[in-house]
């Protein structure tokens, strides 16, 4: 055998046909050698939309933490510029929030291992999501960076006068961590909701509170990394999008949708209904063949 000749006929070991699932980190490092090119493509395509939000984030925030740091209010922003960049950042959501959806649509399919083409599934997830993402996306843009000022004028003032010890302190600090994790748990299960489902807004905040709360031991972890990952963003700013680009959006939401999809399948019956639906378009093609 020749060592530079091509030989397509040694059969290899194989897998078994009742072999189970890998499991844990292996079966994430299975989906990540196998899908790694579709998964650097969504990382591209979601980091350019992610873009406007950091630049508008590191201009509201590197202030913030200089005064959450140092203490010294010269270092604060004026309360009107505040307010306008924390709208710019919902403005920035609103081209996130259709991005995110389309992501999802392709990293559930390479959890699901159902075969698909890149970009026909993140085109079909951006137009059959942004109607309902792009508000939805804004509005918790808001809300979160609305909590991160709050934590960082409480308590970069505070601890640097050593009020924010004691009980009012530590109820305080409770209460904005406590919404962040709330706020972003709500938004992922929402947006993967927005993949799957056609049902009223409304009743897609209320199904993410009650996942996160009734499947926490998933759900809890899946919301920190999301967390974990965006307060990295802002203190890689101006570094970020070059970080970004590697590929690092889709193998933190690969994760994730890892560990969300088994509750979302258990919950709202996913995988039946889309086998339904797969099955009833092949028999009307079936049919309008014949």
């Amino acid at each position: 055998m020749g060592i530079f000749s091509q030989n397509f006929n040694r059969p290899g070991p194989g897998v078994p046909k009742d072999a189970p699932k890998k499991k844990g980190v292996a079966r994430y490092f299975e989906m990540l050698f196998r899908d790694f090119s579709t998964l650097w493509k969504s990382s591209m395509l979601l980091t350019i939309c992610m873009i406007p939000m950091l630049v508008v984030g590191f201009l509201l925030f590197a202030p913030l933490f200089d005064y959450f740091i140092s203490g010294n209010p010269a270092s604060l922003l004026p309360l009107p510029m505040i307010l306008i960049l924390i709208l710019l950042i919902g403005v920035c959501g609103m081209l996130l929030g259709p991005a995110l959806c389309a992501c999802h649509t392709v990293i559930l399919k390479i959890v699901r291992d159902e075969p698909g083409f890149f970009w026909h599934d993140f085109k079909k997830g951006w137009r059959s999501c942004w109607k309902q993402s792009y508000l939805i996306s804004a509005g918790f843009s808001m809300v979160i960076a609305l909590d991160f000022v709050s934590l960082c004028l409480f308590f970069g003032g505070s601890i640097r006068e050593g009020q924010a010890d004691g009980v009012t302190g530590t109820l305080l600090l409770g209460c904005i961590v406590l919404s962040l994790v709330i706020f972003f748990g709500v938004w992922f299960t929402v947006c993967l909701q927005i993949v799957f489902m056609n049902i009223p807004t409304v009743g897609m905040l209320k199904n993410g509170l009650l996942l996160l709360f009734g499947r926490l031991p998933r759900m809890l972890p899946a919301t920190l990394l999301n967390i974990v990952f965006l307060i990295a963003c802002f203190l890689w700013m101006p570094l970020a999008p070059i970080v970004l680009l590697i590929g690092v959006p889709a193998l933190i939401m690969l994760w994730t949708d890892m560990l969300a999809w088994p509750v979302m399948d258990e919950v709202f019956k996913l995988e039946e209904q889309l086998t339904a639906l797969r099955e009833k378009e092949l028999s009307q093609n079936q049919s309008s063949d014949t």
